[in-house]
């Protein structure tokens, strides 16, 4: 992790290609580092919540929360298309 100090320094610096670039490409995979968290919380909560549901309910259930990531996902490239994936 970057220390205070040296966030600080590289805020008060003017951004350059380069920099937004590396930027945005850490934002990309902390965002997907989040994602993949929230799904995986999310599909254990499911799969918690649905034990004494016949499977084919439960796959209801999984296959609504994949759907629902994927249009967050839509929503999130369609404002920012010039995001890495």
């Amino acid at each position: 992790m970057e220390s205070a100090t040296s966030m600080a320094a590289d805020a008060d610096r003017e951004p350059t290609p380069e920099s937004t670039v590396a930027g945005a490409k850490k934002l990309s995979t902390l965002a997907m580092a989040v994602h993949m968290t929230t799904t995986t919380n999310a599909t254990e909560m499911v799969n918690a919540a649905t034990t004494d549901m016949p499977d084919t309910a439960k796959s209801t259930r999984l296959t609504r929360l994949a759907h629902a990531s994927t249009r967050s996902h839509r929503r999130i490239d369609s404002k920012h298309p010039d995001l890495p994936r």
